[in-house]
């Protein structure tokens, strides 16, 4: 995902350092017994016993049997809530979180994450990347069908790699570099001049620029090609939008308007689905959620920890949480115009003096998880250098450096959005803990406006507390950039830029895993910005469910059809 789609602004500045909601509830299945009450209670006494025995007999059989029918499939129908899901889930243009979720169930890529950040073939058998980055040869696995029973070729995954570069913003991202694009987005030819299939099951991608970026594009969706192409590339997908055929595990049924989205199973997919045969996104008003929880009216929902139902669902025993980390990250900022911060002793000493068990272990828990690097830890792309507390090493910098460079114990300014009460809870923490090392910091709370001005226009502060979005990609180095741009925030180190310089030339996956740590060692001894914490992405799903897989790199309920019912 590029991080100039996903970063947050100006704005995100100004906005409070919380977790922004990545997706609204999701949830599902629920039973509903008929309404048998008065056959089993006995009719009234002027109907015969012969009514009563019989009649009343026969539809209290009917009515269990229905009870039993609607149990049977509870346990087959996962209801998925969603507030979000509008029918667009062709992924060229599925957008929101409800859709993209569903998307994700319907359509499988060329190429996944695991659980570590590698890419695992899921389409294509096999990649090869030009060691010049220029071009990307992909086979597709043999005997893969669509839901419709149709082989799925080289063709359909060129047209879906087309889709993506007339449906994304011009110029942006991998599929703005793909030879040829500027003309196919004008009507030009059936497919932009740097895709070529090369035989039924290959094809070849031609880039305008070697990039990193460009692997990202072996993530992309894939969907059948419609056989009425020839009628105009954009008007044919435009009509797919809300529809689309997939490999996935499952298909679409219907879209109920303002209800939701039904999908069942998919006979044709290669893989063995469980014990949940369909799923339906269902849409329900917020003032409604309380009584669905209630009511066990739901199996799944992910929601954000600002949701007013957050305590609900933590509360109602009939489900399981999940969490994991989020792509994004809170940090702290440092004015290299003040002499001090500019040293890079004194930004690692105070990036060592940090406690960030307090955001695990205190109020800012339920929301957020802390972070000892810039990217993520717990991937292959993580770095041996950190920023974990140490309190003593970070006094000890700080000796050296003041021994070199002269006192520097003094006051910071920590200008804060007013009224943001997770902003301040963070500065306050910064606050005590820098203490410890010889700064007094001064937490400024200031309105939105005095904000921008004290911040953007005059730059006057020494410590800012920010965030951003899409930190699992090494293009986020860019985003933090541009994040940056305008401030006097970013530090000048040869041995940084340096692997920088190899994180943008590094064109395979294994070349781009080797310079993102090399990156990622040198980030945590000059420290351009200070990590603090990442949000927590949150999924219930209902205790009587099983074999739910969550990663930090999957879209939710990828995994659908590997769900056991207890």
């Amino acid at each position: 995902m590029k991080n100039n789609q996903l970063k947050e602004r100006m704005a995100a500045f100004a906005a409070s350092v919380r977790k922004k909601p990545y997706a609204a509830a999701i949830a599902a299945a629920a039973v509903v017994l008929a309404a048998v009450l008065f056959f089993v209670m006995g009719p009234p006494r002027i109907f015969s016993g012969i009514f009563r025995d019989q009649t009343g007999l026969a539809m209290v059989q009917e009515g269990r049997e229905n009870a039993v029918q609607k149990d049977e499939e509870r346990r087959q129908v996962l209801r998925v809530y969603t507030n979000d899901a509008t029918g667009v889930i062709n992924p060229a243009y599925a957008s929101s979180a409800g859709d993209r979720a569903v998307s994700a169930v319907i359509f499988e890529p060329l190429m996944r994450k695991n659980v570590d950040g590698k890419l695992e073939p899921v389409l294509a058998r096999q990649v090869r990347m030009a060691e010049d980055g220029a071009t990307c040869t992909i086979q597709l696995k043999k005997n893969v069908r669509f839901s419709d029973g149709q082989a799925l070729t080289a063709r359909d995954a060129a047209f879906s790699i087309a889709a993506m570069c007339v449906t994304e913003e011009e110029g942006s991202g991998p599929y703005g570099n793909i030879q040829g694009v500027r003309a196919f987005r004008e009507g030009a030819g059936e497919l932009p001049e740097g895709i070529r299939v090369t035989d039924e099951l290959t094809m070849e991608l031609a880039f305008e620029t070697p990039s990193p970026d460009n692997l990202r594009i072996l993530e992309t969706k894939i969907q059948e090609r419609p056989e009425n192409l020839t009628s105009g590339f954009l008007p044919v997908l435009q009509q797919l939008s809300m529809d689309g055929t997939g490999t996935g595990a499952y298909q679409k049924v219907r879209i109920r308007d303002g209800s939701g989205i039904r999908l069942e199973a998919n006979e044709f997919y290669r893989g063995k689905i469980r014990d949940i045969k369909a799923v339906e996104f269902v849409t329900y008003g917020t003032y409604e959620m309380g009584a669905v929880i209630d009511e066990q009216r739901i199996d799944a929902a992910f929601f954000s920890a600002e949701s007013a139902l957050f305590d609900r669902f933590f509360s109602a025993k009939q489900f399981t949480i999940y969490e994991k980390p989020g792509a994004g990250l809170y940090y702290m900022a440092l004015n290299r115009n003040n002499r001090q911060l500019y040293i890079p002793a004194v930004r690692r000493a105070i990036a060592l003096s940090i406690d960030r068990d307090r955001f695990a272990g205190g109020n800012l828990s339920a929301y957020m998880v802390k972070a000892e690097a810039i990217g993520p830890e717990d991937s292959i792309y993580a770095g041996s250098v950190n920023m974990a507390l140490n309190k003593e090493e970070a006094k000890k910098l700080m000796e050296e450096a003041g021994g070199k460079y002269g006192s520097l114990k003094g006051r910071l300014r920590l200008p804060v959005l007013a009224g943001s009460k997770n902003q301040e809870a963070l500065a306050k923490a910064v606050k005590s803990d820098l203490k410890d090392i010889g700064f007094d910091v001064d937490i400024e709370l200031l309105d939105q406006a005095a904000y921008l001005q004290q911040v953007y226009m005059l730059q006057d502060f020494d410590l800012i507390l920010s965030g951003t979005g899409g930190w699992d990609y090494p293009s986020a180095w860019d985003g933090l950039a541009e994040d940056m741009q305008g401030l006097p925030t970013a530090c000048n180190s040869n041995e940084l830029n340096e692997a920088l310089g190899e994180l943008n030339t590094a064109y395979s996956e294994k070349a781009l895993t080797a310079a993102w740590k090399k990156a990622a060692d040198a980030a945590g001894r000059q420290v351009p910005v200070i990590p603090l914490a990442r949000p927590k992405q949150f999924l219930a799903v209902s205790a009587d469910l099983s074999g739910y897989r969550i990663t930090r790199y999957d879209d939710f309920f990828v995994n659908i059809q590997d769900i056991r019912v207890k």
